[in-house]
Parts: structure tokens; sequence; C-alpha cells
């Protein structure tokens, strides 16, 4: 236990150290430099400086949000490896998808066949999609019958 502790308060002096952003120098203890710009660490405790990462040239703490294409968001709830991204947005990739820059509810039946069409989620078990627009099979009393859908 006490080498644990040695190595972790060898590892948080390194981390206090002067550091250069651009031209610029700075005592990382407190700061980190995101993209050229010298900003606040989101939490300076040694421990948790793991979890201090950049978006865009803002520093952020990665254990509750994420960034999208610049845009800081609260991680949203599930398992941690399901939260992507979509555009801007973070959403949870096992009940939903992305879909052109659109969050869309995964559609029922086996995940690998849950594809898109254009900006709309649907089952390849259920509908094809030629050229952006969306055909699919319905069951009319107890017959199959086709429909299709106005191009995405």
């Amino acid at each position: 236990m006490k080498v644990l502790i040695v190595l972790c308060a060898l590892a948080c002096t390194a981390f206090g150290a002067i550091k250069k952003c651009g031209d610029e120098e700075f005592d990382n203890t407190d700061l980190m430099c995101c993209n050229g710009n010298i900003t606040p660490r989101p939490d300076p405790n040694c421990v948790a400086r793991v979890n201090n990462k950049c978006c865009a040239t803002v520093g952020f703490d990665n254990s509750e949000y994420m960034c999208c294409d610049g845009v800081i968001n609260a991680r949203p709830d599930g398992y941690r490896a399901n939260n992507k991204c979509c555009g801007q947005k973070a959403f949870d990739n096992l009940g939903n998808m992305c879909c052109r820059g659109v969050i869309n509810a995964r559609p029922g039946g086996d995940p690998a066949l849950h594809q898109c069409c254009g900006k709309v989620a649907f089952s390849q078990a259920d509908c094809r999609c030629r050229s952006e627009v969306l055909t699919c099979d319905a069951v009319v009393g107890g017959e199959s019958a086709s429909s299709a859908t106005d191009e995405m």
C-alpha cells in the first residue's frame, strides 16, 4: 500500500510542472492546454486528472461529459461504451442509432440488421432501402403487402 501511495505522489508531482502551450508557459497543476489555449482543469485533483480532456479549446471531465464535434454534452445513461456522438449530440447507442445527424430509436429485432435509409432507421428484416427510398413489407389481414415511403 505504501508503494502505491509513493507512486501516486510521484505521478502527481509530475503534473505540477511548468509546461508550454504554444509559446506560453503555464503551471499544469490547475491549468491545462487545449489546442493552444490555456484553460482551467475541470478537476485538479491528482487522481481525477485522468478524466481531464479537451473539447476544442476547453477542458472537461470525461467521466461525466463527452465532446461531440466541439460541444460538451452530459454522458447518456447506460454503459459508457454505448455513449456515441451524432453530430454535436450525445446518445446511447444501445437503444438508439444515428442516421445522417438524426438520432432514431432502434427498430426491433436483430441489431445486426439495423441500417439507415437517409435520416431514418430501419430493420433489413422488414424493409429495403434503394436510393434513399424505404420500402417495407407490411402484413395486412394475414397477407403480405408492400408499402413504400417517400424519399428520405
